[in-house]
């Protein structure tokens, strides 16, 4: 069950890594795909993105199903609901968390090797 929670997070964390670097590093795509009427927003904004991405992944492959059902054990269709969004918010946190620290370990590194250059570059002058 962790297994397969970890690996649905971390998957979606990644996809919307990449769709961002791809519009960080396309500018005229980036601008195309603002202007495409009602999903341009959605395609655009970094949190609305990975959560419908985590919305539809949760629908169709119910990751935490049998955790879920235990703490909302209930039928009918409040249970469903219940289960679903409980799901789906779950899983997207440790997207989130994922997504983040993986950000966040990138910029460190770009900090670090800027720096590091940047001692070097003085180095350079002084010889």
């Amino acid at each position: 069950m962790l297994t397969h929670y970890l690996i649905v997070a971390s998957s979606i964390a990644i996809a919307s890594l990449i769709w961002w670097n791809w519009l960080d590093d396309h500018a005229t795509f980036h601008a195309r795909v603002r202007r495409i009427p009602f999903f341009g927003h959605l395609l655009d904004c970094s949190f609305c993105l990975p959560m419908w991405l985590t919305f539809l992944t949760v629908f169709f492959f119910t990751p935490l199903s049998q955790p879920i059902a235990q703490l909302a054990p209930w039928n009918g269709l409040a249970g469903v609901i219940t289960r679903f969004f409980l799901e789906w918010f779950s899983v997207a946190a440790g997207m989130f968390l994922i997504r983040h620290s993986i950000f966040m370990v990138r910029e460190i590194g770009a900090v670090y090797n800027h720096q590091h250059r940047k001692n070097h570059e003085e180095d350079e002058h002084k010889h």
